[in-house]
């Protein structure tokens, strides 16, 4: 249990989802040549999908682990909007300040796709984080 709650420690869960936002944003905005090719026979939307699935996790982890209340269901909604205006914001700047990329309202929507599967999955696994949450509390 120790090992757990230092991971779940609110400044390396923090650290993490800044580290994780950062490299979203790198990975969105650098030219597709500079970048390693690890989609072989994975479709775009699908690594959108997932990219912001674990987006949601990190963030959710966070805000879920390191508050004092447990108004669960708020923090999936503020991670999901946010998650959401980070992808909308993201594809924005892919078109004003990238030449190699564009904006595609198929990549927001695969986004937004990764982030309810992910609150979906939080949702159904509620009891359990509650609990843990509860076990090693801070």
């Amino acid at each position: 249990m120790q090992i757990i709650k230092s991971l779940l420690a609110p400044k390396l869960l923090l650290l993490i989802a800044l580290a994780y936002t950062i490299l979203v944003l790198y990975g969105s905005l650098v030219t597709p040549q500079g970048l390693p090719k690890i989609t072989k026979g994975v479709p775009d939307k699908w690594l959108h999908s997932l990219g912001y699935f674990l987006w949601f996790l990190v963030w959710f982890f966070y805000l879920f682990f390191n508050a004092k209340n447990n108004n669960y269901f708020s923090y999936i909604v503020k991670v999901v909007v946010l998650g959401f205006l980070f992808g909308i914001i993201i594809e924005v700047l892919q078109s004003v300040l990238t030449s190699t990329r564009t904006a595609e309202v198929l990549d927001v929507a695969a986004n937004f796709a990764g982030l309810i599967i992910a609150a979906f999955l939080v949702l159904v696994f509620k009891s359990k984080l509650l609990k843990l949450k509860n076990d090693i509390s801070f």
